[in-house]
């Protein structure tokens, strides 16, 4: 995070349209993937991977998907009103 005088640094995106870099250094995600990041500075270079995640609205975080719980519940519940008998008709099978 701290200024290196006198030392020019110069970034490249693999991919420019998915993730962009200021001069500075500053990476700004604009879609999911993965992607590579050069820096040259001093004759050397370095490369680091980037993985940018899907986008999730903040109204969506720390959500649960229920629509999946519900369907198995309703699927088990069926199933259970597929097999109950009423206890009360047990009485009719000892008649003659």
């Amino acid at each position: 995070g701290q200024e290196i005088k006198g030392v020019k640094f110069n970034f490249t995106s693999s991919d420019p349209e998915g993730l962009k870099i200021s001069p500075d250094g500053t990476i700004t995600a604009v879609k999911e993937g993965s992607y590579e990041v050069k820096i040259e500075a001093l004759g050397k270079t370095a490369v680091v991977k980037v993985e940018v995640p899907p986008y999730v609205p903040p109204w969506e975080k720390g959500k649960k998907k229920r629509k999946r719980r519900h369907r198995k519940r309703r699927e088990e519940s069926a199933s259970q009103n597929d097999t109950y008998e009423d206890p009360r008709l047990q009485l009719f099978d000892n008649l003659p």
